[in-house]
């Protein structure tokens, strides 16, 4: 079992300020995420206990390797399974390279828990749902997806493809 916190390079001034302490917004949305920012800590703990690792970054803890590698392989709806998907405060990832390819997409994703809570994945399988009705692609078309694939851009595969497997 691993824990990495990633540090901040701080340099030393004459005038150091003291760390700015979260909002009371910041740990509203924590809390409104809670539950599943829980649900993704206990698949972090038993990742953490199948030989994977957990890394505090940016506010949210990243889970990678062990359990969270198997889940993200064939617990997924997608066609050859997820690189990274976020369960409220945690984002769980195959490995390192694909935490760091899709970092951006899943704090997008972090902050639509922050603002749906334990709403989110009932109106992120309902989004889905409309998309099936619609004949769309239910991960793709999602709203949810669509919001996050915006607001960020993505490195290409090595086919020069747009890299789609960010949950």
């Amino acid at each position: 079992m691993s824990l990495y916190v990633d540090r901040l390079e701080r340099r030393p001034t004459a005038h150091a300020a003291a760390p700015r302490l979260p909002t009371p917004r910041v740990w509203g949305g924590y809390l409104w995420a809670l539950p599943n920012t829980l649900l993704g800590l206990s698949v972090g703990l038993l990742t953490a206990m199948t030989g994977g690792q957990l890394t505090l970054r940016r506010g949210v803890i990243e889970v990678s390797g062990g359990l969270a590698t198997w889940l993200l392989r064939h617990a997924t709806p997608l066609a050859g399974g997820a690189a990274a998907m976020t369960l409220g405060h945690v984002i769980l990832g195959q490995g390192p390279r694909d935490l760091n390819r899709c970092r951006d997409h899943e704090h997008i994703h972090v902050r639509q828990y922050a603002r749906w809570g334990p709403l989110f994945l009932p109106a992120y399988a309902a989004s889905s749902l409309v998309c099936l009705l619609r004949h769309q692609h239910p991960y793709l078309a999602n709203r949810f997806e669509r919001e996050a694939y915006g607001a960020c851009e993505f490195s290409t595969a090595s086919s020069g493809d747009l890299f789609i497997g960010c949950g």
